[in-house]
């Protein structure tokens, strides 16, 4: 120990940089692990090391030998009166890789209904995109109209559903998160007598599901090969781009941009 100190002293600015370095680490990962207990810890284990530096400078022989025995128990006895914090901390870390793993499957998700919803606009293959957020759709799926298919969000997917030659082109896709729940869903269709006389079934059936549930609604006009957005039961964007699309449903969706 006393070895280490002295070698500290010698080669000062590259290991204090070093050291800045560990402790920038541990106090990212004892963050994650904070506690009332674990705070008084850092608050202790500061003392201690301020401690052992004045009794290495003021050679206090007896105080550096206790400090010497204390160090080579401590990182037991720190385990195991800290197990419960340490247990959650795993805990934590272990829930963000998987929401961060989550994260990632959704964007991929994003890109995959972007790239469908962009052929379909252009090749006028009328769709209609119900994709669920912190409203569950379950009942719109258990109605007994659609079709469940639990498959991974891909835009060959998509695409062939929505062709018309295919038995599941009628009605809607939900997806949750990056899932397509089911096809051929019937949604409520808006009776809304001032919406605007363009709007077909697909817009009203958009118009009708977001206001009935918080959902991100994606119509693709088959007449016109155009790109709806429909939110709070409100059509908030008409005529869109991929490009757009794919800005607001970051937005809706709560994801942000790399």
């Amino acid at each position: 120990m006393f070895d280490l100190i002295r070698y500290f002293f010698d080669n000062f600015w590259i290991n204090l940089l070093d050291i800045l370095i560990v402790v920038l680490f541990y106090y990212y990962i004892l963050s994650l692990f904070k506690t009332p207990r674990v705070v008084a810890l850092l608050k202790g284990f500061l003392i201690i090391i301020l401690i052992l530096l004045l009794s290495f400078f003021i050679k206090l022989k007896t105080v550096m030998a206790l400090f010497k025995e204390f160090w080579s128990v401590s990182v037991v006895v720190l385990a195991v009166i800290f197990q419960p914090e340490i247990r959650k901390g795993l805990t934590r870390i272990g829930q963000r890789k998987l929401w961060n793993l989550m994260i990632r499957e959704r964007k991929t998700a994003v890109e995959e209904i972007v790239k469908a919803v962009k052929v379909m606009a252009r090749k006028k293959i009328g769709a209609l995109i119900v994709i669920e957020r912190s409203v569950q759709l379950d009942s719109y799926i258990e109605s007994g109209s659609g079709v469940i298919l639990n498959a991974r969000v891909s835009a060959e997917l998509i695409i062939t559903i929505f062709t018309q030659t295919t038995p599941l082109h009628d009605g809607a896709i939900i997806v949750r998160e990056d899932m397509i729940l089911a096809s051929s869903c019937i949604l409520p269709v808006s009776r809304d007598e001032n919406l605007e006389k363009e709007y077909g079934t697909r817009h009203r059936a958009a118009i009708a599901m977001s206001d009935e549930t918080d959902s991100l609604v994606i119509v693709v006009s088959e007449e016109t090969g155009t790109i709806s957005v429909a939110v709070s039961g409100n059509i908030t964007s008409r005529d869109i781009d991929a490009e757009m699309l794919k800005e607001m449903m970051y937005m809706y969706l709560h994801l942000q941009e790399e």
